[in-house]
């Protein structure tokens, strides 16, 4: 099952038991002189083997003795150790059980010790014999001390690969094996004769990250002292007052998800690239530019590498044409038109980086079928560049959407505004003073260079950052902004929350429309989809206002929806009042948002009865179509708490796909690029 690892190192390779380690080190500091390539074999290398011996490109696999008893072991990583170590202890623990059919422990060094141990990497373990810091940054090792097991590297890099050479050569067989001698050990020597940029060696610049996974800016550091012999500073982008002198800057927001580039500019030294190509961009710069394969470790282009401004290399790569504006306007009609109905699920926004691979899992592991249409929160990216919610984890939460969308997947994203007059003291922090039952603030609002202007623009600019992402790569967007504006909840809701008062229409349009001109025209991003949804209501209702009191005009939105909260299993009546106005406009409509209210809804807080499950909603759905109100898609709100309405959690979600007319992402794939 395992083949033999290839490795052709720029570096002599030890293999020695620990009774000849030492006389193995002074041979190999006799061998630092003069070595660029070595065999792995299973004794150490001399002076002599060094200067005569012709250079192979295969290693020579150690003998081998078999662990029998390796269903004893368990595999212990250290508790502080990176995701990126523990997933590959892991994958060591996977491999062990594919080859023999036996699944080992693993476990933290929190863990009490047993008798048999494969400790990966650095722990709280003690073991007479070996010494943690021995190695160099690019060394790894793999030695068996009594009962234990030491799978170690000097890097964080050279433990991944000394894991990697363990699983590869010595799990093989239906065994797990170990070099006869007891001891592998890579040591690495000779290096790039020089490395400069613009007449600066590399010794003088410092590595710069901006980058979802830190552990990809270690890799490079071990990468470079393993290329080079030297050791460069890490910092983070993100935490710089100011940049230093000479750099090489490692960032994934890339925004254009079909290529990846290395340049060298004003000296410095530019891999971008996107959470999913950073690690090829970096094999690029290393082997294109520097003359150094850091999967084989070896030196591919003799002498030195010397860089200079305007140095680029850009790759692209080959990517499936997502469907168009026009596209997904045709398939919503035809959906409307039809008696199938798209069913969504907005995403939790609390899971950045990772919204969409949470949402995707939690919905398939729990209703069985790929959701066709997902949610989400745009105006979370008015956090950009905090902690809260970086730009990394942006693009790679807009990366994994626009990779959905090639597979089917359709986005509709709602925008909760922060409040641009902040929480002045004594009004209700989600209302401020834009809700004061006046048009003041309203009017400093929407004029140019007022506070509240620029801080609702600043916000602007941000969320157009972010939807100009789904523009660039070609994936059009359901926006939706000012959701719900007919109401009494929201900062730019026109209904005062305190007072019988209402602004004036025209304040709505304005700033509907001043979102619309912002990013359609001043900022280009032309291929969304606008909706208007304001909430069901009646004149009679708490909103005093009906659902087109806010209507921006036809030539400002493209499609129409109401959101629609139920305190009642059988409610379409109320929804007809609403859909019967806003249906006038001729455009097709849909439940832009939908969850059970008070009274309806599970809350296990409350009780753990299932009050509302996906079946409810299945028969309110064909409640309103039997009454004639047509609809392409219906978006399900999140769950919070203990409150459980996500198609998700709510209960029976397999049960409801057992009724034909919802379709899945294989459905919507079909209409979309069939």
């Amino acid at each position: 099952m395992k083949k033999l690892f290839i490795l052709v190192f720029a570096s002599v390779l030890l293999l020695c038991s620990c009774g000849d380690a030492h006389s193995a080190s002074g041979e190999t500091e006799k061998a630092t002189e003069s070595v660029t390539e070595a065999v792995i074999t299973t004794e150490a290398v001399t002076e002599k083997e060094t200067e005569t011996e012709p250079v192979t490109t295969e290693a020579v696999t150690p003998e081998q003795t078999e662990i029998e008893n390796i269903g004893d072991y368990a595999v212990i990583y250290a508790k502080e150790s990176s995701k990126a170590v523990k997933n590959a202890a892991k994958d060591l623990v996977a491999d062990i059980y594919m080859e023999t059919d036996i699944l080992i422990a693993t476990n933290d060094d929190g863990s009490a010790e047993v008798e048999y141990e494969i400790i990966v990497g650095e722990t709280e373990r003690s073991i007479e014999g070996y010494e943690y810091g021995s190695l160099p940054m690019g060394g790894f090792v793999i030695k068996q001390v009594g009962k234990k097991i030491i799978v170690d590297g000097g890097s964080e890099g050279a433990l991944k690969k000394a894991i990697k050479y363990f699983c590869m050569n010595f799990i093989a067989g239906g065994a797990v094996k170990l070099p006869y001698s007891g001891e592998y050990a890579f040591i690495p020597v000779g290096f790039i004769d020089k490395i400069e940029i613009d007449g600066t060696v590399i010794s003088e610049y410092t590595v710069l990250e901006d980058l979802y996974h830190d552990a990809v800016a270690e890799d490079f550091i071990s990468h470079m002292e393993m290329a080079s012999g030297i050791t460069l500073p890490l910092k983070s982008a993100a935490e710089l007052k100011e940049m230093p002198e000479k750099y090489i800057l490692l960032s994934d927001t890339n925004t254009d998800f079909s290529s990846y580039s290395v340049k060298v500019e004003d000296g410095n030294v530019i891999l971008s690239a996107n959470y999913t190509t950073i690690d090829e961009c970096i094999e690029t710069f290393f082997s294109e530019m520097l003359g150094y394969d850091i999967n084989m470790g070896k030196i591919i282009k003799e002498g030195a590498a010397i860089l200079k401004s305007g140095d680029e290399r850009k790759i692209n790569i080959e990517k499936k044409t997502p469907y168009t504006k026009e596209k997904l306007m045709s398939v919503l009609t035809e959906v409307y038109n039809s008696e199938n109905i798209i069913v969504g699920q907005h995403m939790s926004a609390y899971r950045y980086g990772e919204t969409l691979t949470t949402e995707r899992a939690l919905y398939f592991d729990n209703i069985g079928v790929e959701c066709p249409l997902f949610g989400f929160d745009v105006a979370e990216a008015q956090t950009s560049g905090t902690k809260k919610y970086p730009w990394n984890a942006q693009v790679k939460d807009a990366y994994d959407m626009i990779e959905y969308a090639r597979e089917g997947g359709i986005f509709t994203f709602s925008c909760h505004f922060p409040n641009p007059s902040g929480l002045p003291k004594g009004l209700a922090a989600y209302r401020g003073e834009l809700g004061d039952g006046t048009v003041a603030a309203w009017d400093a609002l929407l004029t140019e260079g007022t506070e509240y202007n620029k801080n609702f623009m600043d916000t602007l600019e941000r969320v157009g950052d972010f939807l100009m992402i789904f523009h660039e790569n070609g994936v059009p967007i359901i926006y939706r902004p000012l959701h719900e504006m007919n109401g009494n909840w929201f900062w730019f809701c026109i209904v005062n929350g305190e007072q019988d008062n209402t602004i004036p229409k025209e304040y709505a349009v304005r700033l509907w429309r001043l979102i619309y001109d912002y990013l359609v025209h001043e900022r280009g991003i032309t291929s969304m989809i606008w909706e208007y949804s304001p909430n069901v209501a009646e004149k009679t209702t708490s909103t005093k206002v009906d659902v087109m009191y806010c209507y921006p005009g036809d030539e400002y939105c493209d499609i129409v929806g109401c959101d629609w909260y139920t305190g009642s299993y059988k409610g379409h009546d109320v929804l007809r009042i609403s859909h019967d106005a806003i249906s006038k406009t001729g455009k097709i409509f849909s439940i832009t948002e939908f969850g059970p209210g008070d009274g309806i809804r599970t809350n296990y807080a409350e009780s753990p009865e299932d009050k509302f499950t996906c079946l409810h909603l299945d028969d309110i759905i064909t409640e309103v179509t039997e009454a004639g109100i047509k609809t392409c898609y219906w978006l399900l709100w999140s769950s919070w708490s203990e409150v459980r309405i996500s198609m998700w959690n709510m209960g029976d979600g397999r049960n409801f796909y057992g009724n034909d007319i919802y379709l899945t992402l294989e459905d919507t794939y079909k209409l979309l690029y069939e």
